[in-house]
């Protein structure tokens, strides 16, 4: 395989990490009381758009709001770069070093999540990760708690993945996965992993 023309999708939460990096974010953003204050004061408003009506966005842009609305361009990446230290602690072993081989081999090999670029873009500047991700709004320098765009998983990720990626200039196309919303995207390679094996498609 040619791995100069070999174009490798990750997705980030639950396939390269252990958890989910967007609560671990906004804890590691607050501390442990500012974190269980915030969520239980959000909480009735989560559970009813994310598991009633099933609008992840929505519940999205309220935890962002709760806890990162008013800061400004500065604190959020200065966070970002001290939280990148601690992702690299959250990464599952198996699936970060697949990674590595990839990139050593010249592949070119980009994170595909709906986790936020307010913190996935430092973690992947500094391993010279291409990155696909949801988006924050800014008002100005100041983050306004809301996506700028819709939100990137499922057939999302699909369509913001043919937005940047001419996917014809590559010979080969892996991608690995660990849910049903990254089904989508794996269907775009022809070898494709889903939580450590190889997937076939119904």
């Amino acid at each position: 395989m040619d791995s100069r023309k070999t174009l490798a999708f990750f997705d980030l939460d639950g396939t390269l990490t252990r958890r989910d990096t967007m609560f671990d974010f906004l804890f590691f953003a607050t501390g442990p009381f500012g974190f269980i204050q915030k969520m239980l004061r959000v909480l009735p408003a989560l559970v009813w758009y994310y598991i009633f009506r099933g609008q992840e966005s929505q519940a999205k842009e309220i935890l962002l709001s709760a806890f990162l609305k008013g800061q400004s361009r500065a604190e959020i990446e200065s966070l970002a770069k001290r939280y990148a230290d601690r992702m690299d602690q959250l990464l599952r072993p198996e699936v970060w070093e697949v990674l590595l081989q990839w990139q050593r081999r010249g592949a070119h090999v980009v994170v595909v999540t709906a986790s936020l670029d307010l913190w996935t873009s430092a973690w992947c500047q500094r391993h010279g990760l291409d990155l696909i991700s949801s988006r924050g709004l800014w008002e100005g320098n100041v983050f306004s708690g809301r996506l700028n765009g819709p939100n990137c998983r499922g057939e999302e990720k699909v369509r913001r993945i043919r937005e940047k990626i001419h996917l014809e200039s590559y010979d080969t196309i892996l991608a690995w996965g660990d849910s049903r919303a990254d089904e989508p995207m794996l269907r775009l390679a022809q070898q494709a992993y889903f939580r450590g094996k190889i997937w076939n498609p119904d």
